[in-house]
């Protein structure tokens, strides 16, 4: 099934604007130009200061690879090319399929999953403070967030770690919103997460990092 990506690319300067963009795409190995096929070919709107490009963004939908390298070539009317752009990994996929449940939070920051009774209940709803309405929107905010901190796609066999840091992101939002008078307390339960959630962070990115050939 073919993927649909989104990516932005610089064309070179020169004097009159380019009139279209090659997208090839290759898989993370990929060194020689016979390892990229071409996937997509389109005409772009005239930059009318094409000695200060500004970027082109634009969707592709029949990237073969979830994760792979890409390159672009510019062309112009009469259908001279740019020499190809450095190869650019994959856009992020980072989407709500790794956003956390509920559960996933409660776990996490148990002691605010009391219910109007007082009783620690393991996750949200309409009787805990936040409710459980309230936590998706923090749910929604963290993944967002998290996605744009994120380097590499989220692969499917790092969906847990990131749907964990999310997780983190998500207990340290209903600190700040629901308990701020907490927050400067020593131990408390934000400065935990933070520390937590910077570790986290920094080790799924390191794990979303593969290996480029140096040519």
């Amino acid at each position: 099934m073919p993927f649909s990506k989104e990516f932005e690319a610089t064309p070179p300067p020169r004097q009159a604007a380019w009139a279209s963009v090659q997208t090839y795409e290759g898989p993370l190995t990929a060194v020689l130009d016979s390892d990229y096929a071409l996937i997509d070919s389109r005409a772009i709107p005239a930059d009318p200061t094409p000695l200060v490009p500004d970027p082109l963004v634009f969707d592709v939908d029949t990237c073969v690879y979830e994760t792979g390298l890409y390159r672009f070539r510019f062309l112009t009317g009469s259908g001279v090319p740019s020499p190809f752009s450095s190869p650019v990994r994959s856009p992020k996929l980072l989407t709500a399929d790794y956003a956390p449940s509920l559960d996933d939070v409660g776990a996490l920051a148990r002691a605010r999953t009391k219910d109007s009774g007082g009783h620690e209940i393991g996750t949200f709803n309409e009787n805990t403070r936040p409710t459980g309405a309230e936590v998706l929107r923090l749910i929604a905010m963290a993944t967002a967030e998290v996605a744009t901190r994120v380097e590499e796609p989220i692969l499917t066999g790092f969906a847990d770690a990131a749907r964990a840091v999310i997780a983190l992101r998500t207990a340290m939002l209903i600190e700040i919103s629901y308990f701020p008078e907490d927050l400067q307390a020593n131990g408390s339960a934000y400065g935990r997460f933070r520390g937590q959630f910077d570790e986290s962070l920094i080790s799924l990115n390191t794990a979303l990092q593969p290996t480029i050939p140096i040519v």
